[in-house]
């Protein structure tokens, strides 16, 4: 929160509505009611949520004047009083640029695909882990590290028990709720 301008009051990604509850969450909760629970659904699920929620955040911004994510503000920095030209325009944005992606998307898939099958999936995740601990110490020093070990830890010992992942949001969710009150 401390990197948000302080003009626009800030509000949680909510997918939708709810603090910490993003499109994953809403996805996983989602798929339960498909039949065909393959991961081709879950991550066009997810991706449904992202829009709607993206959606949702700039029709909250125009109508409400409030920012429910970064894109938005980051635009609310630039634009102070929306019209209806900066409604078509953003619309206008948001079409090509999903079917831009959407069509480079399918095809680079198979390109990465073919690259990841000869890179160390070993080395990837090392080299990952490595940078989130750099950047965590850079930002947050020594406290920041605590909680990246407190939460790897929580990680760890879902998946060594059994229990989904998700779960594990109540340790946002709570204390988003508290401070939101």
């Amino acid at each position: 929160l401390r990197y948000i301008p302080h003009r626009v009051q800030p509000a949680q990604e909510h997918a939708a509505f709810l603090p910490g509850f993003g499109a994953s969450q809403a996805a996983i909760y989602a798929s339960i009611f498909l039949k065909k629970a393959k991961a081709d659904y879950f991550l066009i699920l997810s991706g449904a949520i992202n829009t709607i929620a993206m959606v949702l955040s700039l029709t909250t911004f125009i109508v409400l004047q409030k920012a429910r994510n970064g894109s938005i503000i980051a635009i609310s920095n630039y634009v102070t009083i929306v019209t209806q030209n900066h409604i078509i325009v953003l619309c206008l944005i948001m079409v090509i640029v999903g079917s831009i992606s959407m069509i480079l998307g399918a095809r680079i898939s198979h390109l990465f695909v073919k690259i990841l099958a000869r890179v160390s999936y070993r080395g990837i995740i090392m080299t990952v882990i490595s940078l989130l601990v750099v950047l965590v110490v850079y930002f947050d020093g020594g406290f920041g590290f605590i909680v990246l070990l407190c939460a790897t830890s929580f990680g760890i010992l879902s998946q060594k028990i059994g229990v989904s992942k998700h779960y594990l949001l109540g340790c946002l969710v709570l204390p988003t709720i508290f401070y939101l009150l």
